[in-house]
């Protein structure tokens, strides 16, 4: 008791010094929790979106497609649907779909923005159950979805909008038929898809499956099925499935994704560990000069009877309580930060318009309440400015009493 309530007074017995110190250290968990919620709001926006837009449940491919994926080829598809879509009347739901590549020709005379192509990758769907298994056809901002055996095509709203693309334009995709051939697809926009998946608005292009299979000559084969169900079901599903078909569950889909950000959480870590570093110097560096300046004090002490572990423990508990004050001062600043990253978010949408940051997430980006965060940033706060009295507090009483007592 005795310890503490030294250590209590010689905390303030530099006040300013203490306040500067502890500031700094109210930075570090400032940064750590601001940084982890948003990353932590990120990832989990990330995957909501890749399960509502992109990949289910799981998906069933054709044998050799996911491995060539980057390819997005006609030569690995799913002949045999008959038969497969037997097993999958258990399911909740799923809908077929046929990816390819494409050349998307736009003119100026039709009301875009200049003459030219680019190249996409189109998904054909089947407008009857896409809606059941995707979310993004709920979010149509201007116009229709696209009906069976329409000549119509759903643009990204960023995409759209970068071309100067509104409800009505007509397109051309240019196309290479299953046989090698090219054709050339006249389409009309339909539909104008704007959600909370970045990736989605930015580029975004959908066909019906019937006028994908009559240009591409693909006889009603497809790439795959994207499924919703649960485990137990997909799981039974897998074991039944017959050569020439893999089954992709939502991790191996996303595998690409939870590997960029394991890497960005690594960064993050280096990132607060040097945050921390640079406060913990601040702590060490102000109980090195406090104990200097007690240096005679401490030599008074010990010559009283005082035992070096009793006031080794003085100066410990007296960087904790630095490191307290900072804890406050940090949790007092973090906490409405955070209240604010959660209701409101940060709009940094510009960013994502132009420029894919591996993110599938809004342009504004909420955070995340993590108990974790605020009790590791505390633990490590306390348990970093004890040590950090440690090496100054070992040096003054390593010298002699009288050595300390010279040095008034």
């Amino acid at each position: 008791m005795k310890l503490l309530k030294l250590s209590f007074l010689n905390l303030f017995r530099y006040h300013k010094r203490t306040l500067i110190t502890a500031s700094a250290l109210a930075y570090g968990i400032l940064m750590f929790v601001f940084i982890d919620s948003f990353m932590s709001g990120a990832n989990e926006e990330s995957f909501r979106n890749y399960r509502i837009h992109d990949t289910g449940d799981g998906q069933i491919l054709a044998a050799g497609w996911w491995e060539n994926k980057d390819e997005v080829s006609l030569d690995y598809l799913i002949e045999d649907r008959t038969s497969l879509e037997a097993k999958l009347t258990g399911l909740q739901a799923y809908t077929p779909h046929l990816d390819f590549p494409a050349d998307f020709l736009f003119y100026k005379a039709d009301g875009f923005v200049e003459d030219g192509d680019l190249p996409v990758v189109v998904r054909a769907i089947d407008p009857a159950t896409a809606p059941l298994v995707f979310d993004q056809y709920k979010h149509i901002e201007d116009g229709t979805m696209v009906r069976d055996n329409q000549y119509g095509i759903l643009l990204g709203s960023w995409f759209a909008g970068k071309l100067g693309a509104s409800v009505g334009a007509p397109v051309l995709l240019q196309v290479k038929t299953r046989y090698g051939s090219t054709d050339v697809i006249e389409l009309e926009v339909t539909g104008i898809i704007h959600t909370g998946d970045s990736s989605l608005n930015r580029k975004a292009v959908y066909i019906p499956l019937t006028i994908a299979d009559e240009y591409l000559e693909t006889d009603g084969a497809v790439t795959g099925y994207t499924l919703l169900g649960s485990d137990k079901d997909l799981a039974a599903l897998k074991d039944s499935l017959e050569q020439g078909l893999r089954y992709l569950s939502f991790f191996d889909l996303t595998y690409d994704f939870q590997s960029m950000a394991a890497m960005s959480d690594s960064f993050i870590i280096i990132i607060i560990f040097l945050i921390f570093v640079i406060a913990s110097v601040g702590v060490s560096n102000t109980m090195m000069m406090g104990i200097y300046e007690r240096r005679y004090e401490v030599g008074m002490m010990r010559s009283l009877g005082m035992t070096n572990r009793e006031i080794m423990n003085s100066f410990i508990l007296e960087a904790m309580g630095i490191g307290l004050i900072g804890i406050g001062i940090g949790f007092a600043l973090a906490i409405p930060l955070n209240v604010f990253l959660v209701n409101h978010g940060i709009d940094y949408g510009f960013m994502l318009k132009d420029f894919d940051v591996g993110y599938r997430t809004t342009g504004v980006l909420h955070g995340k309440w993590k108990a974790g965060s605020f009790l590791y940033s505390a633990v490590t706060g306390l348990v970093v400015s004890g040590i950090m009295a440690v090496i100054p507090a070992r040096r003054i009483l390593t010298r002699p009493i009288a050595d300390n007592l010279r040095m008034k």
